[in-house]
């Protein structure tokens, strides 16, 4: 159907244009033999020679002046000529109107298609790997630099690039008894971005007060009874890492990864909390 009615406007717009013509030579066919009858009858009563009248008649120079008023806008070679120039600008423009549009048009679709991939394969950071470094005061007094730190290690498990843009982490001791925190040790904040691409692996490390947490280490009870526990079972105060990293993808939609992990010391490493509130990936 809109192919038919696209065929039959280019019929009417050439009817149009064919009539147009059409018209407008019988106007000037008639606007000539109106200017030749009145030149005619001019020159034959100018008094001047045979060949002097017959120079008159035949000049045609004015025979437009007996055309209609518009006839000049649609006139060969000068009417038709400019319409044929506007005609043209009007082309122009609408080609470029429509290539813009189809540009536009195709670069929402590229966008459509970009944020539907990153969609699809979103970014995702997880803590990978987290260690003291020394894991124990033997090691720090016999290597004797000093220095203290916590290594975590994220990895981007997804198939975007991550922006991470904020990091908050606390290194606290804890109470055995009621799991709340006792003391701070350390605290990581991190505010300057920085981007982890797909599969991917950046390194986050916490630096320790060296002496005090030398001192703290010593000093943590390990094996403090439970008061009022027939059963004589004893519990610790215990030592965790927990935090939060927050990232963008590409599409601006900003997820969390919570981290809290607790130092066991026997086995010289970090272990994940069971709480999904404190560990967990967005």
């Amino acid at each position: 159907m809109k192919k038919l009615l696209s065929f039959w406007r280019w019929i009417v717009g050439a009817a149009i244009v064919f009539g147009t013509i059409t018209f407008v030579a019988y106007e000037q066919h008639r606007a000539v033999e109106k200017y030749k009858s009145h030149r005619q009858e001019y020159c034959s009563a100018l008094t001047a020679s045979a060949e002097q009248k017959k120079a008159c008649i035949e000049d045609r120079a004015s025979a437009q002046d007996y055309a209609p008023w518009w006839y000049i806008l649609v006139a060969w070679p000068e009417g038709i000529t400019t319409w044929a120039i506007i005609g043209t600008g009007i082309v122009i423009a609408w080609q470029s109107s429509e290539t813009r549009k189809a540009a536009n048009a195709t670069e929402s679709q590229a966008e459509i298609s970009r944020r539907a991939l990153v969609a699809q394969f979103r970014p995702k950071i997880v803590v990978r790997r987290m260690r003291l470094d020394p894991p124990a005061i033997l090691y720090f007094d016999r290597r004797g630099d000093g220095i203290w730190k916590i290594e975590m290690q994220l990895h981007n498990s997804g198939g975007t690039v991550a922006h991470i843009w904020k990091c908050e982490a606390f290194f606290q001791i804890h109470d055995g008894d009621t799991g709340w925190s006792k003391d701070n040790v350390a605290f990581l904040y991190i505010d300057t971005p920085f981007d982890i691409a797909a599969g991917g692996k950046h390194q986050l490390d916490l630096s320790l007060p060296a002496e005090r947490f030398r001192e703290i280490l010593a000093n943590l009870r390990v094996d403090r009874e439970l008061e009022g526990d027939s059963r004589g079972e004893f519990v610790a105060d215990f030592l965790a890492y927990h935090g939060t990293i927050t990232y963008r993808d590409d599409n601006g939609l900003d997820r969390d990864t919570g981290f809290s992990r607790n130092w066991n010391a026997p086995a010289a490493k970090f272990i994940p909390s069971n709480d999904p509130d404190a560990e967990y990936q967005e």
